[in-house]
């Protein structure tokens, strides 16, 4: 069981560091909701990243959307770390608030720097909700409005070119579960090993 295991892990993250070809379509019916639909995301290129949460990719002329549907693994929080043609590194963060944050070099933690909250001007995402009168002593995930997962929307203008490179984690908001990783294998201070987005 663990030798299968291991190779699934090795064959996801082959598939992930290589190109990923985002085919040209529409982005006008995504309502970043976090109500990931089937009819919304369709045409979108998939990626499993383990665990059964996926990442949806799709682009046209004015957007990219990402979704990363997760609801399998229970209430998760997303960050998608981007760089494009001009070296920049951003990191776009959505669980109950949005922010983004520029990085530089390899001394940026979780925390450092801090994330600036709703400066998020050319992307939208959903957050994280809590339910009206939600018991605060049951488990987290009954303390929540129901999600699938965080949908990203980001304008074109926002990182320059038509390829990128995508680096996502996801991690649990009740921290008691592993963070998943998109390219597996990756380093998070290396973008050189992110997964290759070419956009239409």
């Amino acid at each position: 069981m663990g030798l299968w295991l291991s190779l699934v892990s090795l064959i996801l993250a082959a598939a992930a560091t290589g190109t990923i070809k985002v085919p040209a379509t529409t982005t006008s019916e995504i309502a970043t909701d976090g109500h990931i639909a089937s009819a919304e995301w369709s045409d979108a290129k998939r990626i499993a990243m383990g665990e059964g949460v996926t990442v949806l990719i799709k682009a046209d002329a004015e957007n990219v959307a990402i979704a990363v549907k997760n609801s399998p693994r229970g209430p998760q929080f997303t960050d998608l770390f981007v760089t494009a043609a001009d070296g920049k590194v951003w990191n776009l963060h959505a669980d109950m608030n949005v922010g983004e944050r520029k990085l530089d070099g390899a001394t940026w933690t979780d925390t450092e720097p801090a994330y600036v909250w709703h400066n998020n001007a050319n992307w939208t995402a959903n957050v994280v909700e809590l339910r009206a009168n939600a018991d605060a002593t049951a488990p987290l995930a009954k303390q929540l409005k129901p999600y699938d997962g965080q949908e990203f929307l980001i304008a074109r203008s926002q990182f320059p070119g038509s390829t990128w490179r995508l680096r996502v984690e996801v991690r649990d908001l009740a921290h008691e579960k592993p963070d998943l990783v998109l390219p597996v294998a990756s380093d998070r201070y290396d973008p050189s090993g992110w997964a290759t987005i070419a956009l239409p």
